[in-house]
This record gives structure tokens, C-alpha cells and sequence, in this order.
């Protein structure tokens, strides 16, 4: 039972985040926003703030609320933003980042790589090199009685 509460936050840093608007109450603009999934992300530009549909559907802000339906996300942003009366930016205002476990997936990728190639060198430098020739006539030559 002591595992639940993990695997609960594993569940919550792995899952994909939900799409909102993001806004900017100092230039009144509105975009879309979506905050990644486990393999990246956006963060938010200076000076503005996310906000997510409630289970109605509804995002609540601090200048009203706003239907964000159920159709595409660019589409949803920019009704959303027009009934705020904000100007819509854009689909999706965030800046990319890459995601801590993108970087491990790539380090494990690349050590996989490395140790291919290693292994590749060995067996090239064992059979090209004559080192697997020697080898043999070396066990060869031991077992000739004296």
C-alpha cells in the first residue's frame, strides 16, 4: 500500500499535460498552451500564466471564464481567448524544453551505440588483425605432446 502513493506520482510526471490557454493580463494576449508529456515540454514565456478546463469544460481566470469546448486545441485557444476579449497569439505559446528522461533515453541510446561499435572493433581487430589466427595456433601448439 506504501507503493500507491509512487506510482500515483510516477503516473502524474509521465502522463501527457492538459491542453489550456495561457495569458498575458500586461499586453492582454492569449494562446494556446500545452505544458508536454514526459518526453518534452513547453515552459511559458515571462509574464504569463496557464490556466486549464475545470470537468465542465470551463476555464475560469481572473477576468472571467470561458467555454473550451471539446473540438481541435487551436481552435479551442482562440474562442477561448476572443470571448476573454484577449488578442490570440498563437496555438501554442510555449518555449521547448527537453525533459530529464528524454536526456536518459538518449545517454542510454548512445552508451548502446558505443558498446556495439566497441564490440564490432573487437571481433574486426580478433578476425582482420590475425589476433584469432594466433589465438588458435597458440591452443594448437599446446596441445602438441612433447
Amino acid at each position: 500500500m506504501k507503493k500507491l502513493p509512487v506510482l500515483v506520482c510516477l503516473w502524474l510526471l509521465l502522463g501527457p499535460g492538459p491542453w489550456g490557454i495561457a495569458l498575458n493580463h500586461d499586453t492582454e494576449e492569449c494562446g494556446g498552451y500545452w505544458a508536454g508529456d514526459e518526453y518534452g515540454g513547453f515552459e511559458l514565456p515571462a509574464g504569463w500564466e496557464a490556466y486549464y478546463p475545470d470537468n465542465d469544460g470551463t476555464i475560469q481566470t481572473e477576468i472571467g471564464s470561458c467555454s473550451f469546448g471539446t473540438t481541435q486545441s487551436s481552435e479551442r485557444a482562440e474562442s477561448c481567448c476572443q470571448e476573454l476579449g484577449y488578442t490570440y497569439v498563437g496555438p501554442n505559446i510555449g518555449t521547448a524544453r527537453t525533459s530529464p528522461l528524454m536526456l536518459y533515453a538518449i545517454a542510454v541510446f548512445l552508451c548502446k551505440g558505443l558498446a556495439v561499435l566497441c564490440a564490432a572493433g573487437l571481433v574486426v581487430a580478433l578476425v582482420i588483425g590475425g589476433g584469432l589466427f594466433l589465438w588458435k595456433r597458440h591452443r594448437k601448439k599446446q596441445h602438441i605432446p612433447h
